[in-house]
């Protein structure tokens, strides 16, 4: 059988980020961004940011639909594989990654829609 393993690979060795659970079932990220990171951001904030949408909001915005495209990759990988070795013939169920319906809201009426 060939190896089929994805070549995308993240070096998180050097980042620098802390998850904090709060109160209410809710948690705060802090990512620590380098400077030619926090430039990067910075620019592609100035161009695709509306005005009446507050840095937080976008960056929730920005945040959520990284995850939903993630998720997206992982199943589609997922059912790849199940496919390529008929796993679903054995009662493997993969389920079907869907973005097109995909809704991320965030406070302040940012609706993502892909």
């Amino acid at each position: 059988m060939e190896n089929t393993e994805s070549t995308d690979k993240l070096d998180v060795d050097n980042w620098d980020i802390k998850a904090e659970d709060r109160s209410r079932n809710r948690m705060k990220l802090k990512i620590k961004l380098s400077a030619d990171e926090a430039q990067s951001y910075k620019n592609y904030r100035d161009v695709i940011k509306p005005e009446d949408v507050s840095d937080d909001q976008f960056i929730k915005a920005v945040f959520l639909t990284g995850l939903e495209a993630l998720q997206f990759r992982i199943l589609e990988e997922l059912k790849s594989k199940a496919e390529s070795e008929g796993l679903s013939s054995s009662g493997v169920d993969v389920p079907e990654a869907n973005l097109e319906s995909a809704e991320v809201s965030a406070p302040g009426d940012i609706e993502v829609i892909e």
